[in-house]
């Protein structure tokens, strides 16, 4: 089949915008992605582990959180970035997907993606 975009301009939609037979067959995956990474994705292709950002920066503010025992640095912010980390000892962040259409639109409207929206909570804090 393919891939097929959709842009989502209210996450909180609930209507599914792709035909029936989309939604009944089992085998259709989705992924949710912020909107600022559609230009390099129509551009490059989808690249496997190739988020725009460096592993590194996130290790830091991460590391920085932790040693401070800095109590700001909530569950929610700790929990995701830790996922993000312990993906791939290479620092890679494998894509996720999701066989709920909800779930994906829930993903792309963390603005920057998960890790990104969860690092700048970090950082705000």
């Amino acid at each position: 089949m393919g891939v097929i975009q959709c842009i989502i301009n209210d996450p909180n939609d609930v209507i599914y915008p792709f035909p029936r037979e989309m939604f009944e067959n089992p085998r259709i995956i989705y992924h949710g992605t912020s909107i600022g990474y559609v230009e390099r994705i129509e551009q490059m292709g989808w690249v496997m582990n190739g988020q725009p950002f460096d592993i590194n920066d996130v290790k830091f503010v991460n590391n920085l959180c932790l040693t401070l025992k800095y109590e700001d640095y909530k569950d929610y912010s700790r929990v995701n970035l830790g996922w993000a980390l312990a993906n791939d000892e290479k620092g890679r962040i494998p894509a996720s997907f999701t066989q709920i259409y909800w779930n994906a639109c829930s993903y792309a409207s963390n603005i920057g993606g998960e890790t990104l929206y969860y690092l700048m909570i970090a950082i705000d804090n």
